[in-house]
């Protein structure tokens, strides 16, 4: 009897296990934006650089706003998503002194076939990046390719 009771555990433990794909497609299906935070001194050597207040961060796509970071403190970086149906987003920054910046993200979506299980996913190539002069100083494009990797795409340069 005990036999039998091992052998059924044994039996449904390699059937449940073995129904896993592997795939976690809500986990893997977005890439995302990644900006970091600088300031440059007097020399025009780089530093890290964190807000020093809360930074409300919105987005513009297809005439709908939707905040994304809200009232985010001490931040030098943001992972933000990018939109699947335009070629441009428009993100806005609210600072905590009411201060606003407008910073235009150009792209071009790249769909990307991963899985039968997953289906088809959206990679992004950035194109150009504009922004207001409130209080980012200057901008650049490190990386263009944004998939799913941890690289940094963009640099956002400060006034202290």
């Amino acid at each position: 009897m005990k036999r039998i009771a091992v052998f059924l555990t044994a039996l449904c433990i390699v059937l449940c296990t073995g129904c896993d794909s592997g795939y976690d497609c809500s986990l893997n299906n977005i890439a995302y934006n990644r900006v970091n935070f600088y300031t440059t001194n007097e020399h025009g050597i780089e530093s890290p650089y964190a807000l020093p207040e809360a930074l409300t961060v919105s987005i513009m796509v297809n005439g709908r706003d939707s905040i994304v970071v809200n009232h985010i403190t001490g931040t030098k970086e943001l992972t933000l998503p990018m939109s699947y149906t335009s070629d441009c987003d428009t993100l806005t920054f609210d600072y905590w002194n009411g201060i606003t910046d407008t910073l235009y993200v150009g792209h071009k979506n790249i769909p990307f076939y991963q899985s039968m299980e997953c289906g088809v996913i959206m990679h992004h190539t950035l194109t150009e990046v504009k922004h207001t002069g409130n209080l980012i100083d200057s901008m650049a494009i490190n990386t263009t390719q944004i998939n799913f990797d941890y690289n940094e795409n963009i640099k956002l340069y400060f006034i202290e």
